[in-house]
């Protein structure tokens, strides 16, 4: 197998990994458009993950082609490396960040035992909800680079929509917004919206029939 970084950055030393060898696959079936995109004429195939590569040889991936973020000063931002801070706070299942509006925005899971949002109606749910979001960013802001810092951070009702590789479609959350709608409309945020008032109703039966 042979391994080599192409169309390398000179600033950042960062480049694709692209491969070659008797392992690699010969194309995609019946679609040679395809095929064109990811193998070159001489077996070298694209694999879209970007690396830097140490004196030693040893290659670093950053993260994938078509996920890298743009920054305002054109630095190029690895959303994976971000989630991979992220997903390291206790009580964090999974986390996706994306940019928007020039600024980055990560959205976040808890784990369920974590974030119980039938209590969505409970006067200090989204207070603790908000403290949860600040202590991440304070968290993930001092382990990143300065370009790489997280503007805001949007936690997610449902988990992620995942391919059959177990990924989360990112183009699937281009225009989403967590809790900061859910705050808006909590009926949607609780599984049962019925509030404390109308159960109270139910049990002294002046609830409306």
């Amino acid at each position: 197998m042979e391994v080599k970084l192409e169309n390398v950055n000179p600033e950042t030393g960062e480049g694709e990994i692209v491969v070659r060898g008797d392992n690699v696959m010969l194309g995609y079936y019946k679609d040679p458009e395809r095929t064109r995109e990811v193998l070159t004429y001489d077996g070298w195939f694209h694999t879209h993950d970007l690396a830097s590569k140490d004196k030693k040889g040893r290659y670093y991936i950053k993260g994938r082609l078509g996920n890298m973020i743009i920054g305002a000063s054109g630095e190029n931002i690895y959303p994976e490396e971000i989630e991979e801070v992220i997903n390291g706070v206790d009580g964090v299942n999974e986390s996706l960040v994306m940019e928007r509006d020039g600024k980055l925005v990560a959205l976040v899971k808890f784990e369920d035992s974590v974030i119980n949002w039938d209590q969505a109606y409970e006067d200090k749910f989204f207070e603790n909800l908000e403290a949860r979001k600040k202590a991440i960013m304070e968290y993930v802001n001092k382990h990143v680079g300065k370009q790489s810092k997280v503007n805001d951070v949007e936690v997610m009702k449902d988990p992620f929509e995942k391919t059959a590789t177990n990924k989360i479609r990112r183009f699937k959350y281009k225009d989403a917004h967590g809790d900061d709608y859910l705050q808006e409309h909590p009926e949607e945020a609780a599984e049962n919206p019925e509030t404390e008032q109308d159960q109270n109703k139910e049990k002294d039966g002046t609830a409306e029939k």
